[in-house]
């Protein structure tokens, strides 16, 4: 209980220190420039929102937290860290049920959940609570089962249900605890009760109907996915190179970045994919041929599989990889990691190393809290998130963009037009989004009568050819800024 709560003090001292964020990414499209988001009272502003109707818990709690704080982060923060502490409670709960034999594991692997700097995205950027949504019902399931299994099916069937309002994925929870049941209890599919578990698989058809009534008046994913945003051969690698990145990441967190594209093509990474490729073809081949002793492991491989695969790989997302989509996939890589930690115990000498079994998980957290703390101190500037996002992709126009945006949003128009300039030279043309933006710009520099900075820009815009016509409104602004530059040359 030592480490537990030795992980739980370090926790508190790094999400604490950075309540006063800043928002950032999706934080604007989905929270500041939603005004039905502002105001839990008015519901069914809340529930018709226009953006992830069918994701309620999420807006709801946007809602609530606007209403506490408006324009600050501070009641985001804190119900994200409340949130979390929640789900590390279910997990551990779970873990010494799951885990009965090795209390050691279950109580390191609930502590390096609860204090892993891989965990601050989900925690600290507002948009993440879908991810601890998302975790919330699953251990929520997983606890449920492990105590009940299906001898109380109103509560387990009402926690499905109610897991439909949370993210899509939810959906396979079921998927989830038939595994549970055919590999941890070892039942033959012949013995299942087959109209309880009928009804388990039944209830994730409701988000069907749940889906027509909430769905957005523009699909959530326009824009952002597609099958032709990417080459399949680029995506399908991509895939399998943070499929065996992600290992990686757990032991390197330092190495973090809100956004990461399609890596290249060096030794490195395509053994990293390849090593990915493998996880792919064996997880299944072990499945289909498994053997007792290696029950608990499938298990784990499977559930790591269940959390990854439809978020980042279904569809093909501008953004196929961001660390708070894999919040769970943080538990069999600590359960892994923790096996590994028992057995180095194990092997040493009880009278050299007394206190082994207590000193080296405690190091352990104790450097991933100091990670976690400095990765807060980041998710305080937007700045920094993307700055430090540029030092892990720096080819990345997306991320030149985004950085772009976070200057902008401070009003640092001078590094907003400098990023604006690199995101175009990195993919080639000026679109619609992109000219816009310079458009802003322009006219912001033109508020502040800088009308020759505000020239340039217009000047830099007409000079690049863009994708799409600039609008009137541009060369409406144009003409304002020529007659006041003109202006001022004659006073001068």
């Amino acid at each position: 209980m030592f480490l537990i709560l030795f992980a739980l003090t370090l926790t508190l001292i790094a999400y604490l220190s950075g309540l006063h964020g800043v928002f950032t990414y999706d934080d604007y499209q989905q929270i500041l420039l939603r005004d039905k988001l502002h105001n839990i009272f008015e519901i069914r502003d809340v529930v018709f929102c226009g953006l992830r109707q069918n994701r309620l818990w999420q807006n709801l709690s946007i809602a609530l937290n606007w209403t506490i704080t408006p324009n600050s982060t501070v009641s985001f923060k804190t119900f994200g860290l409340l949130l979390h502490l929640l789900n590390s409670s279910l997990l551990f709960l779970w873990l010494r049920r799951f885990l009965g034999t090795k209390p050691f594991v279950a109580t390191l692997t609930t502590a390096i959940f609860l204090v892993h700097p891989l965990q601050t995205q989900s925690v600290t950027y507002a948009m993440g609570v879908i991810s601890l949504f998302q975790g919330f019902f699953y251990l929520l399931s997983l606890h449920w089962y492990s105590r009940y299994r299906t001898s109380r099916m109103t509560g387990l069937s009402l926690i499905l249900v109610l897991s439909l309002f949370a993210k899509e994925t939810c959906v396979l929870i079921p998927v989830m605890l038939l595994l549970y049941e055919v590999l941890i209890h070892e039942t033959p599919f012949r013995d299942l009760p087959v109209k309880k578990w009928a009804l388990l698989f039944a209830i994730p058809l409701l988000y069907f109907p749940i889906y027509a009534v909430l769905k957005d008046p523009v699909s959530m994913y326009e824009g952002s996915t597609g099958f032709s945003l990417y080459p399949k051969f680029d995506y399908i690698y991509t895939q399998a190179y943070y499929q065996g990145y992600l290992p990686f990441l757990f032991l390197n967190p330092v190495l973090q970045s809100i956004v990461h594209g399609v890596p290249g093509f060096t030794k490195p990474q395509m053994l990293t994919a390849g090593f990915g490729a493998l996880l792919w073809i064996g997880v299944p081949f072990l499945l289909l041929f498994r053997r007792k002793r290696n029950q608990t492991a499938l298990f784990l491989l499977a559930f790591y599989f269940i959390q990854y695969l439809p978020t980042n790989s279904f569809f093909q997302m501008v953004n196929p990889f961001a660390e708070y989509r894999l919040y769970l996939c943080m538990i069999p890589l600590a359960v892994l990691f923790s096996l590994g930690v028992e057995f180095l115990v194990s092997k040493l000498p009880r009278h050299r190393f007394p206190n082994a079994a207590t000193l080296i998980p405690a190091i352990v957290i104790a450097y991933l809290g100091i990670h976690t703390f400095a990765q807060v101190q980041i998710w305080k500037s937007e700045v920094k998130v993307y700055a430090n996002a540029v030092k892990r992709y720096p080819f990345e126009e997306s991320i030149y963009y985004s950085l772009a945006m976070s200057y902008l949003h401070i009003h640092d128009l001078e590094n907003a037009f400098i990023y604006l300039v690199q995101t175009r030279i990195h993919a080639g043309f000026i679109d619609a989004p992109l000219s816009l933006q310079f458009y802003y710009v322009a006219g912001l520099y033109y508020k502040e009568k800088k009308f020759d900075r505000a020239w340039n820009v217009t000047e830099y815009m007409e000079k690049e050819t863009a994708r799409v016509p600039l609008p009137k409104q541009f060369y409406e602004l144009r003409e304002l800024i020529r007659k006041e530059r003109n202006s001022q040359g004659e006073k001068g």
